[in-house]
């Protein structure tokens, strides 16, 4: 579990890094400007405590989203009009004996998705594309909070950037 960590810790430090790197290189942003864009600090666990709180969630900022894919809808796979829902959930530790689920719904509407959210999954799969299973980590902005059947709620958001952890 420490080694998945350390690995996203770096992960997350290397993407923003660049991000920042190319966006200075640009002259689109400085450094110091790099969290009034992106939240680097807020984890969905937080998130939830926003919620459970009864918070307003930030939504003048993106947010890196760590988790595992459990299941996808691609309601509309027409470029034009592409529409699709992927569960992610993140689970946390409570003491040594509990795990936590903390479950968001990242909405793709870019069209750049429609190769790798497939209505099937192909039989000798590309690096970058997305899978039932598979573990990513998402920038998004938050959009809104889902009231489930049960009762439960969870954050949605517009994914704009997703990439492969596997």
């Amino acid at each position: 579990m420490i080694r998945i960590a350390r690995t996203l810790f770096s992960f997350v430090v290397v993407f923003s890094l660049s991000a920042v790197l190319e966006a200075q290189d640009s002259g689109l942003i400085g450094i110091d400007e790099l969290e009034n864009y992106i939240d680097l600090n807020t984890s969905l666990v937080e998130l939830y405590e926003f919620i459970e709180n009864g918070e307003e969630i930030p939504s003048d900022r993106y947010y890196l989203i760590p988790g595992t894919v459990t299941s996808i809808s691609t309601l509309d796979p027409n470029p034009e009009t592409f529409y699709s829902e992927v569960e992610f959930s993140s689970a946390r530790w409570i003491g040594q004996e509990e795990i936590r689920s903390y479950d968001s719904l990242l909405v793709f509407l870019d069209p750049s998705f429609v190769s790798r959210l497939p209505q099937r999954s192909p039989r000798n799969p590309p690096e970058n594309i997305i899978e039932k299973n598979s573990r990513g980590m998402a920038v998004a902005e938050y959009y809104d909070i889902l009231e489930m059947p049960d009762g439960s709620i969870i954050p949605v958001f517009i994914a704009h950037i997703f990439r492969n952890l596997e």
